[in-house]
């Protein structure tokens, strides 16, 4: 017996603290007598079976925020059960806290580049500074220039609210670098900003 299914969408309920959710539906097994909704951390490696009946969509409830989970399918007659669905992954979104909220966010963070500068020969191994202003309802902790993802430089203190800038050492791989900044505040509000500079080592 074979079931074709397909994932119509996931929620979050959107609120700090909460979990997350995610309704699927699926096509009907003209043979099945109910279905259960299979439910783990990396493919095909399931650790929780919901049965949910002879219904064709349900939700699966608190999920965790940041976590990647996935969701496949089985139909059953008796003790008889078909093979899996195909399978389909989702990545819960992260929780979000409203007062951290840029623009309106009480305690939102506002980060403003100005300026890239350069000593030495520019090359790999270089060091530059990236000049900014940063702007919070309270003070920010820690501030990274970041590339790729990864951090280049980090800075960390009780006030950095007016920092003007982080020196870093350019990398020593060939490329083209995009900058970004990301500064955290002692509500524990996170922001990160792509700058409009980048930095190209020959």
């Amino acid at each position: 017996m074979r079931i074709l299914w397909t994932l119509v969408a996931w929620l979050s309920l959107g609120t700090l603290g909460s979990a997350a959710s995610v309704t699927m539906a699926w096509e009907a097994s003209p043979t099945a007598a109910g279905y259960r909704v299979l439910v783990g951390p990396a493919s095909r490696t399931y650790t929780t079976t919901i049965d949910v009946g002879n219904v064709l969509q349900a939700t699966v409830p608190d999920l965790v925020p940041g976590q990647v989970y996935y969701f496949a399918v089985i139909a059953y007659t008796g003790a008889l059960v078909s093979l899996y669905s195909n399978e389909i992954s989702r990545e819960m979104p992260p929780d979000v806290d409203p007062a951290c909220t840029p623009p309106l966010g009480s305690q939102s963070i506002a980060i403003f580049p100005t300026a890239l500068q350069k000593t030495g020969s520019g090359g790999a191994g270089s060091n530059a500074r990236l000049d900014f202003q940063l702007a919070s309802a309270s003070p920010i902790t820690h501030v990274a220039v970041r590339t790729k993802g990864a951090n280049l430089e980090t800075m960390d203190g009780a006030n950095l609210t007016k920092l003007a800038g982080v020196w870093f050492r350019l990398p020593s791989m060939a490329g083209t670098y995009p900058l970004s900044i990301l500064a955290s505040n002692a509500y524990g509000c996170t922001r990160e900003v792509l700058t409009p500079r980048t930095v190209t080592i020959p």
